[in-house]
């Protein structure tokens, strides 16, 4: 609300040709309204805002396209504007029905009568749709630069042009140990040790400012006046803003661990010149056929000191005689820079025992002349493991051998073809084929697989670590028989060698877990399909009872209140007529009650609540019959039958829905229904002498009906089935157990049928 006076003076006048076509040509709307709020004009503009034709912004149109959430601010804004004679503006949102939201800024001029009274007001709207959108999205990417800034892993400080610190993120104070009122309040000095190069470091955020992006390490100071090695990047802020320039971002790095790797490296290459004699692997030097040099651990391998090793004679005469010749061959045929593959060996101590070693050697010069350096290594327990491990794997082939789907592997080189290394004899059950013949040529495999189903037999990456990876894959593959069985594969890959990825399969005959999961797949879909079709009815229903209240009874209320409204008028001028209009307004009122009824039967019968189900369904196969003109007859063997609220609520909705579906498709001219006791249960039947459905027709997609039915008896543990009677028309049979065999029937398992 303005200020500004009323103005006294008569608006342009509407009618002037001139005057209308400039006000439909301004880029804003323009509106006159009465005193009394009703809008008198409107041109194109202010009604395209309001998503209304030019005839429907008139009178009280307009508030029909005003925001909910609006109204009331908008009203009391236009009332207090006329009331007081001062100009209004607010902002405020008109709601389309296609549900699009407009905003704009709607300013009000109150206008004066010559006598002073209110005449109405001129309105302006303006769009701000664009500018609420620039805003929204201008407010996301705040957030999500927050977003950025609160998640980052390094420790952000921002600084102003005096190198004083205005923001800093949760990362830098849980770094450097403040809270957030301490560290900004701090000065810079206390982020550095005593004696740090302060210089330096100004110059640095200088040269940022500067245009350049310096990177550095620096030692910083933590509250609790710890050292903290961190790398620094400082970038200047690029802003247009006067107040904002000079600011530089600093994102400092913890690297106390890269130090202390650092530092650990150093160690280790120290220790590293002690590793020869500390090491666990025999070591020696072999020149002229004798020991020049062996190791601690090398004279331990053979039981004996290092003299007694070097004065024992040639590397050959330690090994069993079977392989003297072998490894003289080898010691003295060794060039320098030449080095053999490891190799096995059988060697034998001083004291006549003997050890497998592996043996590895490297021909070299030492003191100018050929010499051979080696590694002696005890492989003993390793022999052991291997000879432990072949038993192992006869096991594991007895084993592989009875289970109940096959155990592969397979090889895969660069990006060639899968290659088995191994394929137990389950293989040749599930896929018909020899082992020896997918060992042979593994396109065997995808041969089998069905077409469609070939594409997805592809291994996943395994990344460059080697870390397990899982490969999963279910498909077809063709019988001989031209059957498709459906087949598991559980693989899981490593990288044994470089390029090479080995996979180790399980794979499992799932044709029945297949079949099962699509049968329940189907099941959900025609239970989603019910739910749907449910949600369909209820809305429909509801329309259906808006329309009746709409139609019906406000044409008979709006008439009620007319006759009324005369009568009134009559009893005060003492005419005679008051009395018929007072009869005429009895009878509207009936037929509102009965329509009330009418209404209120159609939602749910009162005779079902008050003289129980065989009435209710006696009602209904009489009111089927008179709309529908086809016969139904009801039998029932206890007309006073009582059944809990629920069974009977059930029984009469599965009658409803069944003489639906008669009246719908079966084309029968007669409906014979029966509900009867029937041991622990009652069963009701309904038979028509129409068409026939058929169980197929009755399952086929769409048939929510029949569905909601079936789920109905179901949740009481009854039975339900539809089928074509002899020799036409289609029976209907529901059966619900009472009493205890309804606690003992009810399924505990939802899915039972």
């Amino acid at each position: 609300m303005t200020d500004n006076p009323t103005r006294t003076q008569s608006p342009p006048s509407w009618d002037d040709p001139g005057v209308a076509e400039w006000l439909q040509r301004l880029p804003v709307g323009m509106f006159w309204h009465d005193a009394a709020g009703n809008c008198l004009h409107a041109n194109e503009r202010a009604c395209r805002l309001a998503g209304l034709q030019p005839r429907e912004a008139l009178g009280r149109g307009w508030m029909s396209r005003l925001h909910p959430d609006d109204v009331d601010r908008v009203l009391r804004g236009l009332r207090q504007a006329v009331a007081s004679g001062l100009e209004y503006g607010s902002e405020h949102r008109f709601l389309w029905p296609d549900g699009t939201v407009v905003w704009v800024l709607c300013r009000i001029v109150p206008e004066s009568n010559p006598d002073g009274g209110p005449a109405g007001f001129w309105g302006i709207l303006i769009d701000l749709d664009a500018q609420k959108r620039e805003l929204q999205q201008l407010r996301r990417a705040r957030d999500h630069l927050s977003a950025v800034y609160r998640a980052s892993p390094d420790m952000i400080f921002l600084h102003d042009a005096r190198d004083r610190l205005l923001e800093v993120n949760d990362n830098a104070l849980a770094g450097f140990g403040y809270t957030r009122r301490e560290i900004l309040s701090a000065p810079f000095s206390s982020l550095s040790p005593e004696g740090s190069d302060m210089d330096r470091a100004v110059g640095l955020l200088d040269s940022a400012r500067a245009g350049e992006a310096p990177e550095f390490e620096w030692m910083a100071r933590r509250r609790n006046g710890e050292s903290l090695p961190v790398a620094v990047r400082l970038r200047a802020v690029d802003t247009a803003e006067p107040e904002a320039a000079g600011s530089v971002v600093a994102v400092v790095r913890d690297i106390a661990a890269r130090k202390h790797a650092e530092r650990a490296l150093r160690e280790s290459e120290e220790k590293y010149r002690s590793t020869m004699d500390a090491s666990l692997a025999g070591i020696f030097l072999v020149q002229d056929g004798r020991y020049q040099y062996v190791n601690p651990a090398m004279a331990r391998l053979f039981h004996c000191s290092r003299r007694e090793l070097q004065e024992a004679g040639p590397p050959w005469d330690r090994v069993v005689p079977d392989q003297g010749t072998l490894v003289r061959e080898l010691f003295t045929r060794t060039r320098p820079e030449e080095t053999q593959d490891p190799f096995a060996m059988r060697c034998r101590r001083l004291d006549g025992t003997e050890f497998d070693a592996l043996v590895w050697t490297k021909g070299i010069y030492f003191r100018g002349r050929p010499a051979a350096v080696g590694t002696v290594i005890d492989i003993s327990r390793r022999v052991q493991a291997e000879r432990a491990l072949r038993e192992s794997e006869a096991r594991f082939q007895a084993m592989a051998a009875n289970l109940p789907g096959a155990v592969m592997q397979a090889r895969r080189v660069g990006r060639g073809p899968l290659e088995f290394t191994y394929v137990s004899e389950g293989a040749s059950r599930l896929f018909e084929k020899p082992a020896e013949c997918l060992l042979a040529d593994s396109r065997a495999l995808l041969e089998a697989i069905h077409p469609d189903d070939r594409g997805g037999f592809e291994p996943p990456e395994i990344g460059p670590l080697g870390s397990a990876t899982e490969w999963q894959w279910e498909g077809r593959v063709l019988a001989s028989d031209g059957r498709c069985k459906w087949f598991a594969w559980r693989a899981t890959g490593h990288r044994p060698a470089h390029g090479q990825v080995v996979w180790d399969a399980l794979v499992l005959e799932v044709t029945e877990k297949r079949l099962m999961q699509e049968e329940l797949g189907n099941y959900r879909d025609r239970l989603r399909g019910l739910v749907l079709h449910m949600q369909q009815l209820q809305e429909r229903e509801r329309a259906h009872i808006a329309r009746e209240i709409h139609d019906e009874f406000g044409s008979l209320l709006s008439a009620l209140k007319m006759n009324l409204h005369v009568a009134a008028g009559e009893l005060d001028s003492d005419r005679c007529d008051a009395a018929a209009r007072l009869r005429t307004a009895g009878v509207l009122i009936d037929e509102l009650v009965g329509g009330v009824r009418r209404l209120a039967t159609e939602l749910r019968p009162r005779v079902l609540d008050d003289l129980g189900l065989v009435a209710a369904l006696q009602w209904q196969a009489s009111s089927f019959e008179q709309r529908s003109g086809i016969a139904c007859e009801l039998n029932a063997d206890d007309p006073c039958l009582e059944l809990p609220e629920d069974v009977g609520t059930t029984f009469f909705r599965l009658f409803q829905e069944t003489l639906t579906n008669v009246a719908r498709h079966s084309g029968a001219s007669r409906v014979q229904a029966s509900v009867a006791r029937d041991g622990p249960g009652v069963t009701l039947l309904v038979r028509d002498n129409g068409a026939g459905l058929g169980t197929v027709g009755a399952e086929r997609p769409g048939s929510h009906g029949v569905l909601g039915m079936r789920e109905r008896v179901m949740a009481h543990g009854g039975e339900f089935s539809i089928q074509t009677s002899d020799p036409r028309g289609t029976l209907v049979r529901a059966w619900i157990p009472i009493g205890k065999a309804r606690d003992d029937t009810t399924p505990k398992n939802p899915d039972r049928r």
